[in-house]
């Protein structure tokens, strides 16, 4: 028999499980970048790179051998990227979130305190921009003029430009719960709670959501015999 995929393989880290009720619940563990986390893990990277060719070089020089600095200097050049990307895992922030028939709650980084929402009220998952993408912008748009006039080209990346926030609007009130650097990877943790919500209000039988069983597509009926099991 054809086995499908399942829609919560994958980023972020989705859990299934049965609580004392014997109704499922959804753990997603989110883990990303900030705007700031991701200039913080740029510096660094660079650090690391610039400090191997500096190491490079003062082998070489103290050696008189130039593979010195093809060792060290070239290795780090070469694998700059794998060293980003190594230290960019290491400043991701950790956003864990649950869902339960009823409730949502949410708890953000290793020390935060959970917040807890009733999934009963309307309330949906959105994606926006970063607060402070507009403010930066400007600042940006400002240097570039200023760089006209001294003649000069100088890059400057963009990072609450490119970031977002994974929102819960409960009730129409918009309810942050993570700054995600990179629209791909904000998009998938959007994508991952609003399937989680979905396969929740069928668990819930209240008429909406996607079942993942055929009894999901039924809810309660009168006379029916109430499962043991």
């Amino acid at each position: 028999m054809e086995q499908y995929k399942s829609p919560f393989e994958g980023e972020p880290l989705t859990t299934q499980s049965i609580d004392d009720n014997g109704n499922m619940t959804f753990t997603v563990t989110a883990r990303a970048l900030t705007p700031l986390r991701a200039r913080i893990a740029d510096a660094v990277a660079g650090l690391i790179v610039g400090y191997a060719v500096l190491v490079g070089i003062a082998v070489a020089v103290h050696a008189n051998d130039p593979w010195a600095f093809l060792f060290f200097g070239g290795s780090a050049i070469a694998c700059r990227k794998i060293i980003h990307r190594w230290v960019a895992a290491e400043f991701e922030k950790q956003t864990v979130m649950i869902f339960t028939g009823d409730g949502f709650a949410v708890k953000r980084g290793l020390f935060g305190t959970w917040e807890s929402f009733d999934r009963r009220h309307n309330h949906r998952f959105a994606l926006v921009h970063h607060d402070q993408a507009h403010a930066e912008q400007r600042e940006h748009e400002h240097e570039h003029r200023e760089d006209q006039m001294k003649r000069r080209v100088v890059f400057r990346k963009p990072y609450y430009q490119d970031s977002y926030i994974v929102s819960f609007e409960y009730l129409g009130q918009r309810n942050d719960l993570m700054a995600v650097y990179g629209r791909p990877d904000a998009l998938a943790i959007l994508a991952r709670l609003k399937a989680c919500d979905e396969v929740m209000e069928a668990q819930s039988r209240n008429g909406r959501g996607v079942p993942m069983t055929p009894a999901e597509e039924w809810g309660d009926q009168p006379g029916t015999i109430p499962e043991t099991v």
